[in-house]
């Protein structure tokens, strides 16, 4: 009876050992095939290395920002502007066309626009059907106009790195109940692309005395060290998330949907 429960304990832990062995090859041979893959998307594309508080959980949580504007007249004479407006744009900043991807290299998130103009996608769109009054009886209630402006709000970092989703939108809607006469504009960026500052200097630019400027996307690596050592070592809430701050945000963010 022992000697029969020796031999046989040997035996499952080279089966344990042959799984496991196993387990980790396919592990092994997932993460390279998920590089090789990054390798090849991110082919032709320039890298923006990006802050540490860009990648931190705060600001790759945070919803986008995001602005829609009323307006009366025309969407035609509308869409015909700013379709221009918005490729002239990006002809002079062409980061705004960036993907979120993990460095094949480092691992950590970064931006990445496509090198060529013929590779980048189209970031102004017409949305026909959108219900967006903000007059009389058909004005649309908050909560319904956010639910109705969520497909083209940009994503969060965490939802978009490594899915191609686009970090800067534009986004003309006819009023659905009086479309020649009224018209909505939605412009959209993801947080860790654009800060408020950045976002309001590519929103004037759509205007048509707005001028057009090449905007540097390069950070300044060292500013998170030289902002440490103003506030005496107290860490910013962008680059070290507090106790508690995860939960508190997500209920926020259910509460606000509900």
């Amino acid at each position: 009876f022992f000697s029969a429960q020796s031999t046989m304990m040997p035996r499952r832990g080279w089966a344990c050992a042959g799984i496991a062995a196993v387990a980790l090859a396919v592990r092994q041979l997932a993460r390279w095939r998920s590089r090789r893959l990054r390798v090849a998307r991110l082919a032709n594309h320039t890298k923006i290395d990006l802050l540490p508080s860009e990648r931190g959980p705060v600001l790759c949580m945070s919803p986008a920002i995001s602005t829609v504007t009323f307006f009366h007249g025309s969407a035609a004479a509308a869409e015909a502007h700013l379709r221009e407006r918005v490729a002239t744009i990006v002809d002079a900043n062409p980061w705004l066309a960036a993907v979120l991807d993990n460095d094949p290299e480092s691992g950590e998130m970064a931006a990445f626009y496509p090198a060529h103009a013929a590779s980048r996608r189209e970031l102004f769109e017409v949305r026909e059907g959108v219900p967006l009054s903000r007059e009389g009886v058909d004005a649309t209630a908050y909560k319904a106009m956010v639910r109705a402006l969520t497909p083209v709000l940009c994503s969060t970092s965490d939802e978009a790195v490594g899915r191609g989703a686009p970090l800067f939108r534009v986004t003309l809607l006819p009023d659905a109940s009086l479309p020649e006469r009224r018209f909505a504009l939605v412009v959209s960026a993801n947080h860790s692309l654009l800060d408020g500052h950045g976002f309001y200097k590519v929103y004037n630019m759509l205007s048509t005395d707005g001028a057009v400027e090449a905007l540097c996307p390069v950070r300044k690596q060292e500013l998170p060290a030289r902002m440490l050592e103003a506030t005496g070592g107290e860490p910013s809430l962008m680059a070290a998330c507090p106790p508690g701050f995860l939960a508190r945000f997500v209920l926020g963010q259910l509460r606000a949907a509900l």
